[in-house]
């Protein structure tokens, strides 16, 4: 696992590196632009997120390559419902 020294969360503004950080508090809803939103999906993989560094249970970063959109169940990244 290798993160940026000092790789801060734009919406969180946490260090990602940091092993104290759990979750991002700030990205527990995703909102499409239909104007509907639904609750993140959170971290469940076995230990932290190899991408995000989140725990179990916790809501990843934003642009993190293995969150998942609650809509449609693809990686939220690539999301068709996000365009």
């Amino acid at each position: 696992m290798t993160f940026a020294l000092f790789s801060t969360c734009g919406f969180c503004g946490q260090d990602i590196a940091n092993p104290m950080i759990t979750t991002c508090a700030q990205n527990a809803i995703i909102e499409f632009p239909d104007d509907s939103a639904l609750p993140a999906i959170k971290w469940t993989g076995t230990g932290r997120c190899p991408e995000c560094n989140v725990q179990p249970g916790g809501n990843h970063h934003p642009g993190c390559q293995l969150e998942i959109c609650p809509k449609c169940g693809d990686p939220l990244e690539q999301c068709m419902d996000l365009q």
